[in-house]
């Protein structure tokens, strides 16, 4: 661009053209020309209030960038857009309700081809550990609610403790044709280990209050629980006549048959002074120590164990979680 004689600038442009000519190109008139604006500002629609994008992954970076709600150009969205983003959208905003999931998640299941393919995708792992660690501190609750109920009876716990057999770590699970076995009926709560010895538990209520009695200086277990001991015996023996049908109906193994007695707490022990006695859990030890293929085990420690069992299974998901995000890094 030169000076003119007024010393005014010249308005015209000059150009090379494509055999290397120089130009002059008028200036455009003052009526249309626009004025400077910030770089960006084209972005914006100045009549309106939000923010005109032509893709959908654009839409998410400036949802980071601005506070303007944002939409899609659907009319010159690109054809490949996923029509399920909306839904997507709503799924992680949290504005999809219960009943619209369940609808969602019975649609999925209904249609076997979709059904298939999601089963393949490795983020269904995280949701199906989400599911259970969910259902699992469900039980941990009604656990928790009938031992701290003083007058939970013996059914109350057998019907959580049916319900929830993982709080034994994992090690067992239900029988799968029960019904089809009588005797099983005849036992607390059975279950088979994962070696495939069937595992009877002996469920006794919570609020013993001689679950263990002091003489003195010394520790001895109490009556009630022996008498509980003295019918996971009574299970075992029962088991063992009867190891031809449980063998054919089940294929698992009866002489290797083994039990848990469950009962009691050292809250609801008769003298509070022992509730925190080291003394009252050494003694169920040592009562242990003479027991063959039979196991005494409190509410208290099975709260705790399901407890750690849960806290451990978070751990794990939450590790393998980084790790997969730090494959992405």
């Amino acid at each position: 661009m030169a000076h003119g004689a007024s010393g005014e600038f010249n308005a015209s442009r000059r150009s090379i053209a494509p055999h290397g000519l120089l130009i002059d190109v008028p200036p455009e008139p003052p009526s249309t020309r626009r004025p400077s604006r910030p770089f960006g500002y084209g972005l914006f629609n100045d009549s309106e209030e939000t923010i005109s994008w032509r893709d959908s992954e654009v839409v998410r970076l400036q949802a980071l960038l601005t506070d303007r709600p944002a939409r899609v150009d659907h009319g010159t969205a690109q054809a490949d857009v996923d029509p399920m983003f909306p839904l997507i959208e709503q799924l992680e905003s949290g504005e999809i309700g219960k009943d619209a999931a369940r609808r969602i998640i019975a649609a999925v299941a209904g249609n076997r081809n979709l059904a298939e393919a999601v089963v393949g995708l490795e983020s269904v792992g995280e949701l199906s550990s989400l599911v259970e660690r969910w259902h699992q501190r469900k039980g941990l609750e009604r656990l928790r609610a009938a031992v701290n109920d003083p007058d939970s009876s013996t059914e109350q716990f057998r019907r959580v403790i049916q319900d929830e057999s993982w709080i034994f770590g994992g090690r067992y699970a239900q029988p799968y044709i029960r019904e089809r076995i009588p005797v099983l009926d005849r036992l607390g709560v059975p279950l088979i280990r994962s070696d495939g010895a069937i595992h009877a538990v002996e469920v006794e209520r919570a609020n013993l209050p001689e679950l263990v009695i002091r003489d003195g200086d010394d520790f001895f277990v109490g009556p009630e629980l022996q008498a509980a001991v003295g019918r996971a015996i009574n299970q075992l023996r029962l088991l063992d006549a009867h190891e031809g049908e449980i063998r054919r109906e089940l294929v698992v193994e009866c002489r290797r048959a083994s039990a848990t007695v469950v009962a009691g707490h050292p809250t609801y022990l008769a003298d509070p002074a022992m509730a925190n006695d080291e003394r009252v859990m050494e003694a169920i030890r040592i009562y242990n120590s003479h027991l063959s293929g039979i196991e005494v085990v409190t509410y208290q420690e099975l709260v705790e164990g399901a407890e750690r069992a849960l806290l451990v299974s978070v751990q794990v998901t939450d590790s393998a979680d980084r790790d997969l995000e730090s494959d992405f890094i």
